[in-house]
């Protein structure tokens, strides 16, 4: 058994269940979580979400689904998309929160925070319209933007090559950068 299935193999064991040299690997596989967590901090720099609280949503996430990860990359775009699904859940209910709020009483820190927010729906939104159409160009960004994996990491989760991730990559920045995606729909 090489490195890459035995931490897949303690993935899908229950925390309970392992030895001691199998809870340093989820520790580990913890620490990575934490390092995409602070990918999106990055990114998303005023977003309602801290990074444990993040780390820890999404592990909740992942651990509901009860489900056997085929690999380590199968588990970390598992994990990508739930942080994108839990920081756009956040967006909205933040945005909803002070929705009420007239845009002249905001703060500066309130401003920059409502245009990241509408930032990330609008990507969202032009995501759900990419995937009617092509959905892997949707999973391509999400991998990428919200799971920080390489392109090689997400040509082995979706079983493509590596040319065609580079080339799909490329595509989807076009499209999210221009608004096209919302011509695909109409």
């Amino acid at each position: 058994m090489n490195q890459s299935d035995a931490i897949t193999s303690i993935i899908n064991k229950k925390a309970a269940n392992l030895d001691e040299a199998e809870q340093h690997i989820y520790e580990h596989v913890y620490r990575e979580l934490r390092r995409l967590a602070k990918i999106q901090k990055y990114k998303i720099r005023n977003q309602p979400v801290d990074t444990t609280m993040l780390v820890h949503e999404a592990w909740l996430k992942l651990k509901k689904t009860n489900k056997d990860y085929n690999d380590r990359a199968h588990f970390f775009a598992v994990a990508s998309l739930a942080m994108k699904h839990i920081l756009i859940s956040q967006a909205q209910k933040k945005k909803l929160k002070i929705a009420d709020v007239p845009a002249q009483e905001f703060t500066e820190d309130e401003r920059s925070l409502m245009n990241e927010i509408d930032w990330l729906l609008d990507v969202d939104e032009q995501l759900t319209h990419v995937a009617k159409h092509a959905p892997r160009l949707k999973e391509v960004f999400v991998f990428r933007f919200f799971g920080g994996m390489t392109h090689k990491e997400i040509a082995e989760v979706l079983n493509v090559d590596i040319r065609t991730i580079d080339r799909d990559w490329k595509k989807i920045k076009v499209l999210l950068a221009t608004g096209l995606t919302k011509k695909m729909s109409d």
